[in-house]
């Protein structure tokens, strides 16, 4: 174990619930597959909201609130931290509170109150939210591609990633439990993006209606 793992497990043992954090960073580890470099991140991004729950009397995740994960985006956007790293932090806050509804120490999934950092409001805009949903709604009735096509815009569209990080996206990398995909960006720098809902159950229906069927031998464990 390095002397930086060693140390952030020392912190979170001070922290009221510490021990859920270090359960969820081992389920990274094991189930997900993550880096070591990726899980001590969010491991530190966690400890520092622990802290801070833990200074408004917040013991355990099943107190925590919409107003408290509102002040906490607050507390760290003033922060004066990097775009990239507060999406990091929330992105963290987020998993870490479907894992505790996952394994049933929060009964309400908070993460809809939870927005990540709006990263994509430097890019042009091309479609409105109505022609993105007329686009997404496209693939229907008796298309033989329907939940593959479906599946494939729920992705780009819930998670911002590119044509080519999706192309070459393993089954492995797809977590439907607590729904985030993992992608390797530019200088092959692991990258772990959210899913919504209705991607996790787009990706879900084609998993399961279609893929099976599309899969040859040498498409291995290709997601499409």
């Amino acid at each position: 174990m390095s002397t930086q793992v060693q140390n952030l497990n020392e912190k979170l043992n001070e922290q009221s619930f510490g021990r859920i954090i270090q359960s969820f960073l081992n389920y990274l580890t094991v189930e997900a597959g993550l880096s070591s470099n990726t899980i001590l991140g969010y491991g530190r991004d966690l400890l520092d909201f622990a802290i801070f729950c833990d200074s408004k009397g917040i013991k355990q995740p099943d107190a925590i609130i919409t107003t408290i994960l509102y002040d906490y985006s607050k507390k760290v956007a003033r922060q004066g931290k990097a775009e990239a790293s507060i999406n990091r932090s929330v992105v963290a806050i987020k998993m870490f509170l479907r894992f505790c509804k996952m394994s049933g120490h929060i009964k309400d999934d908070l993460t809809i109150f939870l927005e990540r950092p709006k990263l994509w409001q430097k890019l042009p805009v091309i479609c409105s939210k109505d022609q993105v949903a007329k686009l997404i709604e496209t693939p229907a009735g008796e298309d033989a591609y329907l939940f593959r096509d479906r599946a494939l815009l729920e992705l780009l569209y819930a998670t911002g990633t590119r044509a080519s990080e999706v192309a070459v996206l393993k089954i492995g990398d797809v977590n439907l439990k607590i729904g985030y995909i993992r992608c390797l960006g530019k200088g092959n720098k692991e990258r772990v993006v959210p899913l919504n809902k209705s991607a996790s159950a787009a990706i879900e229906e084609y998993l399961e209606n279609l893929r099976p069927k599309l899969a040859k031998p040498k498409s291995g464990d290709s997601l499409f």
